[in-house]
C-alpha cells in the first residue's frame, strides 16, 4: 500500500547546531510543507518536509518522542534516530496547536499498533537501522554503503552475535525495498516540486513587471496632481478676481438704486398731493353744482339770480383758470414724470417692475384727471 499522507501544514524549519546544541538554524527561508506520512503496513508515522528538492526532515515518530511548545508560535522535538533536534517556526497559533495534536495522535497511534519488545540485539539492530535512513541527497548509493558497513561489522562479531544478526536479515531486505521505493516517490515529489518552482518563477516575474507599471503609472499620476495643483491654483486667482469685481459692481448697483428709490419716493408724495388737490376741486365741483341747480329752480328771482349767476360765472371762470393752472401742472408733472421715467429705465433696467408700477399709478392718475376734465367741461 506504501505511505500516505495524513496531515499538513507549512512552516520554518530549524536544526539545533550540532556543535553548540544552543543555537538554532533555518533550514528554510521562508514555510515549506511539513506532512505525516502514516504506512499501514509497517504501523509506522514518519514527518517529511521536502524543499526545493531537499529532504529539511525525515523524521520517524516513536512512542518516546514528545512534541514540545516552546513559545506561542514555535515547537520542537528530539530524533533518537538521527540524534538531532528539529523546530518549526509557524505563521499562527492555530497552526501550531493543529501539528501538536497530530503529533500526540500520531504518538498515541504508534504506542497503540507498536510490536513486542525485541531482545537487546534486536534492539540495537534496529538503532542502526534507524539510524541509516536515507534522504533524497543520499540515495540509494547511501544505503548500499550502510549494508556494507553491517556486514563488515558482522565478520568481527562473535557467533553468537553473527546468529542474532542474521535471524533479522530477511526484514532488513524488506526495509531496504522500502527504502528504495521512498528514495523513488521523494524523486518524484523533487520533480514536482522543481515544476512548481518555474511556475512560482513565473509569477514573481509577471508580478515584478506588474509592479513596474504600477511605479510608472505612480509616477504619472504624481506628475498629473502636480499639474492639476498648479491650474486649481490659477482658476483660485482667477476666482478671487472676479470676486472683487462683482464686490465692486454690487456696490455701484447699490448706489444706484439708492438714487432711483429717492427719486420714486418723492414721485411718490408728488402724486399723493395731486391726488389730495384733484379731490378737493371734485368736492368744490360737487357743490358749485348743487348751487346751479338752487338757481335754476330760482327762475322766477331773475334779478337777484343774474347777480348771483355773473358771481357764479367769474367764480367758474376763476375755477378754469385754477383748473387751466392745475392741467398744467399736472401735465409738467406728466412730462417730468416721463423723463424721470426715461432716465430711470436708461440709468438701471434691472428695476423694470417696480418703473412698471410706477407707470401703472401714473396711468391711474392721468384717467382720474381725464374724468376731472370730462366733469368740468
Amino acid at each position: 500500500m506504501g505511505e500516505k499522507p495524513v496531515f499538513s501544514s507549512r512552516a520554518v524549519v530549524f536544526q539545533i547546531d550540532p556543535e553548540t546544541k544552543k543555537s538554532w538554524l533555518p533550514c528554510s527561508q521562508a514555510p515549506v510543507p511539513v506532512a505525516f506520512y502514516h504506512d499501514p503496513s509497517r504501523k509506522t508515522y514518519r514527518i517529511i518536509s521536502v524543499d526545493s528538492g531537499k529532504a529539511l526532515i525525515n523524521s520517524t515518530i516513536l512512542p518516546s518522542m514528545n512534541f514540545t511548545k516552546t513559545g506561542a508560535k514555535f515547537g520542537q522535538w528530539r530524533d533518537a534516530a538521527t540524534n538531532t533536534i528539529y523546530g518549526l517556526g509557524f505563521t499562527n497559533e492555530g497552526d501550531l496547536d493543529k501539528f501538536s495534536n497530530q503529533f500526540s495522535e500520531a504518538k498515541g497511534n504508534v504506542k497503540t499498533l507498536a510490536p513486542k519488545p525485541k531482545t537487546a540485539s534486536e534492539g540495537s539492530e534496529a538503532a542502526e537501522v534507524e539510524a541509516t535512513t536515507p534522504t533524497v541527497a543520499n540515495g540509494s548509493n547511501d544505503i548500499r554503503k550502510s549494508v556494507g558497513e553491517k556486514q563488515g561489522k558482522e565478520g568481527s562479531l562473535t557467533p553468537q552475535r553473527k546468529l542474532s544478526i542474521s535471524e533479522p536479515s530477511g526484514s532488513l531486505e524488506a526495509q531496504l525495498q522500502e527504502m528504495r521505493h521512498e528514495n523513488d516517490r521523494l524523486k518524484h515529489a523533487l520533480a514536482a516540486s522543481s515544476c512548481h518552482r518555474d511556475k512560482w518563477e513565473t509569477e514573481r516575474q509577471k508580478l515584478m513587471n506588474n509592479n513596474t507599471l504600477l511605479r510608472t503609472g505612480l509616477q504619472e499620476s504624481k506628475m498629473n496632481v502636480e499639474e492639476w495643483k498648479s491650474k486649481m491654483k490659477q482658476q483660485q486667482e482667477e476666482n478671487q478676481k472676479l470676486k472683487q469685481k462683482v464686490q465692486e459692481l454690487e456696490a455701484g448697483e447699490a448706489g444706484v438704486e439708492t438714487k432711483i428709490m429717492e427719486s420714486v419716493g418723492n414721485l411718490k408724495q408728488e402724486n399723493e398731493a395731486l391726488e389730495k388737490r384733484v379731490k378737493e376741486l371734485e368736492a368744490a365741483l360737487q357743490e358749485k353744482e348743487k348751487e346751479l341747480s338752487t338757481v335754476e329752480s330760482q327762475a322766477s328771482e331773475m334779478v337777484s339770480l343774474k347777480a348771483k349767476h355773473s358771481e357764479v360765472c367769474s367764480q367758474i371762470e376763476q375755477l378754469e383758470a385754477e383748473n387751466a393752472d392745475l392741467c398744467e401742472k399736472v401735465g409738467s408733472a406728466t412730462d417730468k414724470l416721463k423723463e424721470e421715467q426715461t432716465a430711470s429705465s436708461v440709468r438701471n433696467q434691472r428695476i423694470a417692475e417696480k418703473n412698471d408700477a410706477i407707470g401703472a399709478k401714473l396711468e391711474e392718475l392721468l384717467q382720474l384727471q381725464k374724468e376731472v376734465e370730462s366733469q368740468l367741461k
